[in-house]
């Protein structure tokens, strides 16, 4: 059985990628540090946000996917990673609430709210903590699609 994506993994190459030059970035208008990048994940649009110091030091990142609808509702799933050099400071927390305010601001028109949600590991307790905060403090158990490992479900509907 496959164990849940490593976003750290995705952390560490996003690093890479981004002092080889071989990713473009669009800075937030809103918040100084945060940055995103927009490209394809297997057919579905997927839109990566970061935190990166003017070192190009990638902090943290938070990445969001087109996920099915809940109701007639466009849902987008939420996966995010701190560098560890950087843990245990708010950060998980921070992205997670920069990067929601950004993709809401970026809405178009004729979306007026959106659900993010987010898939974490039972024994992820870090994210489960940051998820409560952030999403939903009453998560739903569930069971993680792609490593079929159990998992808590938070969701949180954000409106424009």
């Amino acid at each position: 059985m496959p164990d849940m994506i490593d976003v750290n993994a995705i952390l560490i190459q996003f690093q890479e990628a981004l002092l080889e030059n071989k990713i473009e970035l669009f800075p937030s208008e809103k918040y100084p540090n945060l940055y995103m990048m927009l490209d394809d994940a297997d057919g579905n649009s997927r839109m990566t946000y970061a935190f990166i110091e003017k070192d190009l030091k990638v902090k943290a990142i938070a990445i969001y996917l087109h996920m099915e609808p809940i109701g007639y509702t466009t849902c987008v799933g939420v996966s995010y990673a701190v560098a560890e050099d950087f843990r245990n400071q708010g950060i998980a927390k921070l992205i997670l609430e920069q990067s929601i305010s950004d993709l809401t601001d970026k809405m178009p028109e004729y979306i007026n709210e959106i659900y993010i949600e987010a898939i974490v590991g039972i024994s992820n307790i870090p994210s489960q903590k940051v998820a409560e905060k952030v999403l939903s403090s009453t998560p739903k158990k569930t069971v993680d699609a792609f490593s079929n490992q159990d998992a808590y479900q938070y969701v949180r509907l954000v409106k424009k």
